[in-house]
Formats: C-alpha cells, sequence, structure tokens
C-alpha cells in the first residue's frame, strides 16, 4: 500500500462545467504538468454546472506482485473509508453533504479515486479527494470488512 502513495503523480483529469452551453469537443484540452510531476488537463465543457475529477495512478492490477492479487482494487475502494482525520462516516456525510460521489477502483493498468461535484464545491470536493488520496485509513477492520464484501461473504 505505501507503493501506491509513492505513484501519486500519475495523472488528474478535470471535467470542468459550468457557464453557458459549449459547442462539444469544440475546445482542446488545456494540459500542464506541475512541478511536482503531476500531469493535469483540463477539459471544458459548460453544459452543466459540474466537476467531475478523476486521479489515475499506475497502480492497477498488473503492477501486483502474484501473491498480491486484489491488492489495488482493495486500496482504491478503501481511500473513500475515512482518513486520518476523519472517520469512513464523517467522509461519507461531507460527500453527501455536498451532493456528491466521491468512489475508487482499480483496472489493470491504473488506481482511481473519482468524484463529481457541483462547480460551486470545487475547492471543498477536492479537499476532501486530497485527504483520501494523502490520509489514507488503511485500519485492519477496513481491509477485512471489504475483503469481505469483495469475496462475497
Amino acid at each position: 500500500m505505501t507503493g501506491l502513495r509513492t505513484r501519486l503523480t500519475a495523472v488528474a483529469l478535470l471535467l470542468l462545467s459550468a457557464g453557458p452551453p459549449a459547442t462539444v469537443g469544440a475546445a482542446p484540452a488545456l494540459e500542464r504538468t506541475l512541478d511536482n510531476g503531476l500531469h493535469v488537463a483540463v477539459f471544458a465543457d459548460r453544459r452543466y454546472p459540474i466537476v467531475q475529477v478523476q486521479v489515475l495512478v499506475a497502480a492497477g492490477s498488473r503492477h501486483e506482485e502474484p501473491f498480491e492479487g486484489g491488492a489495488a482494487r482493495l486500496t482504491a475502494l478503501l481511500l473513500t473509508h475515512g482518513t486520518t482525520s476523519r472517520t469512513a462516516d464523517q467522509y461519507a456525510k461531507e460527500v453527501e453533504a455536498l451532493g456528491a460521489t466521491v468512489a475508487g477502483d482499480a483496472t489493470r493498468d491504473f488506481a482511481t479515486l473519482s468524484g463529481t461535484f457541483r462547480a460551486a464545491d470545487l475547492a471543498r470536493g477536492l479537499e476532501l479527494m486530497s485527504d483520501a488520496i494523502v490520509n489514507p485509513l488503511l485500519d485492519d477492520a477496513s481491509i477485512r470488512a471489504t475483503r469481505r464484501q469483495l469475496v462475497g461473504n
């Protein structure tokens, strides 16, 4: 799980939507690489007052060792199960209070954390996502409960 933290400089995609309607596909992505190596791509679509944020980390299942099968997905799912500053219940209530969604998952190539927020709540949404990424609470009880859910027991 430490490996996931060290690979958090992959890609963040901000899908911005706020303001009057725009022509779909009219504007190319605005891309920048931050000083910390984080690559950010912004795709503007002003049809809806929402923002979608997706953080992709090169930590998918293909990066697992043979004895770690499922570790990437388990870790990604646990990102929204509390942080060092918020219990899982507090985290869920704060996301719900924004009318937002935040979810973690993993594919073959990437572990992801995705969030959807009203454009007006972007700063608060980014703070919640940052807390999940930087300060995950990967405690034994949450790991056991999530593993049971994944295997259907």
